[in-house]
């Protein structure tokens, strides 16, 4: 038996004096060490086709790197967690106990006789080495009912942090939409733009021979410049508009900014869809939003925990059994086996549990109330997308109308300089005109696709309405490469029925 204790006081000394080191961090090491890790993170696993992306290959890429979508799924992962952990909460305890322990002197008693005859001598009834051990299951009925509310509300939290995360991928094809047509329409103004730029500089350096040679007045001449620089500038701006777009786009990807992507250029378009009446917008939204989902599953955690301010009023029954054994050779049976009941109450602490239900009724009649105001906001939100949707689509006409138009007279002008009519100076403004107006039309376009998408995603339905548009790609490469990677990191289908079905 000594040897025994021995055993155990071993890891008790070795964890004493390991707490008593004073162990120094190098940060710079560290830093680097974890500069190493992050990099490798970054640059691991990327495959990206290739080929021009068209905006469904970039949301899906996104889908699956997005880093704030993998922050979002690790906290889901860890609140699955804190699920299993309150879930054994409602297993019975099994305690185990051992003693093994000495006294200097031994238990000698005497006893004083009550009926006039002589005391019995001084005897004991232990020895001075105590030796005891027992296991007993505990199984308290109070606490197992605290515990299965418990599971219900982290259950209930596992659901909101995977709304949260449905919510955040709906989000993010907002966002990838907004700057894939940025990037679109920039690019194409770069293209459209760099023979105007060029004529246009050769355009300056005209009027500067004019102006020298007196052919034309300085006024005029200066005010021909002054409009040509303007013309230069504008067109110039939309390469730092390309390149914001485009960093913007790796982002949202999660891949570095040293990778070279491209974006499809459009082959056609054709604006077919036909949106519903904006009251039944509304109604799809009030059942496919995420965030209404949530604030019932909050109102639900609060119903729970009125459930477990009233169980705590009650008092705790704990049923035991168990095998014992001791050691002590004046026992005429060393080993013997108990079970029972027992139960306590705390009565001064019945007022707290009563005030923590009260706390938990009114919190659950503020959920009822937020969740109201929401549904208000969500209402709003979608009548608003709707509208900003049909005027985006009204300019959209316009625009293409326009469009054609300064196209008709770029043609006419230049049937007219052949004939003699028109000098190179008015053709470049045609030129400058129909340009302008054919990058105004691709961005109305882009403008509608993104009302579009916002309205979509005011309904809590991604990609939902969607015009025809055709994309001119070159396919080179496995195009199934980043959907399988894509596949092992989600939480669930991208599709809207897996988590509403979960809540349900």
């Amino acid at each position: 038996m000594k040897f025994v204790t021995k055993i155990l006081a071993l890891p008790i000394l070795a964890l004493s004096l390991s707490g008593c080191g004073n162990q120094k961090v190098d940060y710079c090491k560290l830093r680097q060490k974890n500069n190493d890790y992050d990099m490798q993170q970054l640059y691991c696993g990327i495959n990206i086709p290739d080929r021009p992306l068209t905006i469904d290959d970039i949301v899906q890429i996104a889908l699956c790197r997005n880093l704030s979508l993998q922050v979002k799924e690790q906290e889901y992962e860890i609140q699955r967690e804190s699920v299993t952990h309150q879930k054994l909460a409602m297993l019975p305890m099994l305690n185990a106990n051992y003693e093994s322990s000495g006294r200097t002197k031994n238990t000698g008693s005497f006893s004083e006789s009550l009926t006039n005859r002589p005391p019995a001598p001084p005897s004991i009834s232990s020895t001075q080495h105590t030796g005891r051990w027992d296991v007993n299951i505990v199984y308290n009925l109070l606490d197992f009912g605290i515990a299965y509310y418990r599971t219900r509300q982290e259950c209930s939290k596992a659901l909101i942090a995977q709304l949260e995360y449905q919510r955040l991928k709906q989000n993010l094809v907002v966002d990838v939409t907004k700057q894939f047509w940025k990037a679109l329409v920039s690019r194409r103004a770069l293209a459209v733009s760099k023979d105007i730029i060029a004529k246009t500089e050769e355009q300056q350096m005209n009027l500067q021979r004019q102006m020298d040679a007196k052919v034309i007045s300085e006024i005029q001449g200066l005010r021909n410049k002054n409009r040509l620089i303007n013309i230069h500038l504008q067109l110039q701006s939309y390469e730092r508009e390309y390149d914001s777009a485009m960093s913007e786009l790796k982002l949202l990807m999660g891949i570095p900014s040293q990778i070279e992507i491209e974006v499809a250029e459009i082959e056609s378009t054709d604006i077919d869809v036909e949106i519903d009446d904006v009251n039944e917008l509304e109604c799809w939204a009030l059942f496919h939003r995420p965030e209404l989902y949530s604030k019932d599953i909050e109102e639900r955690i609060m119903v729970d925990e009125v459930h477990v301010s009233i169980l705590q009023m009650f008092p705790g029954i704990e049923l035991f059994a168990g095998p014992y054994h001791d050691q002590n050779r004046f026992l005429i049976y060393n080993d013997w086996f108990a079970a029972g009941v027992r139960a306590t109450a705390d009565l001064l602490s019945i007022p707290q549990h009563m005030t923590a239900g009260s706390v938990a009724r009114k919190r659950q009649v503020l959920a009822r109330k937020n969740r109201l105001a929401l549904a208000i906001g969500v209402l709003a939100q979608v009548r608003l997308a709707y509208l900003v949707y049909e005027d985006n689509l009204e300019s959209y006409i316009l625009a293409k109308e326009l469009e054609q138009v300064n196209k008709d007279l770029l043609h006419a002008a230049k049937t007219e300089q052949r004939q003699g009519k028109l000098h190179e100076a008015d053709i470049l403004k045609y030129e400058v005109e129909a340009a302008f107006s054919e990058i105004n039309a691709l961005r109305a376009l882009g403008e509608l696709e993104n009302a579009l998408e916002q309205l979509n995603n005011s309904m809590g339905l991604p990609q939902h309405f969607r015009n025809s548009i055709e994309f001119d790609t070159e396919y080179s490469g496995d195009q199934d490469c980043y959907y399988e990677q894509c596949n092992e990191c989600h939480i669930s289908d991208y599709s809207e029925t897996t988590w509403i079905n979960n809540v349900r």
